[in-house]
């Protein structure tokens, strides 16, 4: 039941027709690319999320900028060895359950974007 309330949330903030939405039946998440940020609905707490994060941006030999943490959202903004600016957005939807926003660059970077993604994954 929580994942359906997420995937409706998800569906919500992405607002239009054209976010497209994967894995929506598939157990842990939900996955929308939509304007240059990726979104993730992921089963964790904002605390997994936020450490899974910060060694995701160290395994991928980013340099940290910014990071900041509070109970129901968390923000790390980062810098590639290319300059690009990452920035990745935690926020809480519900006890278990976390959304993941990720955005490359201005205009956003698909590819790169769910690499950090699964990156992350990984810490959980």
């Amino acid at each position: 039941m929580w994942l359906r309330r997420a995937i409706l949330i998800l569906s919500l903030i992405s607002s239009g027709c054209a976010a497209l939405i994967v894995g929506a039946a598939a157990g842990a998440g939900s996955v929308a690319y939509f304007k240059g940020e990726l979104k993730s609905v992921e089963k964790g707490t904002v605390d997994q999320a936020y450490q899974a994060t910060l060694r995701a941006v160290d395994q991928l030999q980013m340099f940290i900028i910014k990071k900041q943490k509070d109970k129901t959202k968390a923000m790390i903004s980062a810098r590639r060895a290319d300059d690009t600016k990452v920035t990745v957005r935690v926020r809480r939807l519900g006890d278990e359950v976390t959304e993941i926003r990720i955005r490359v660059g201005v205009l956003g970077d698909e590819g790169t974007s769910r690499q950090i993604l699964e990156e992350i994954k990984k810490g959980f």
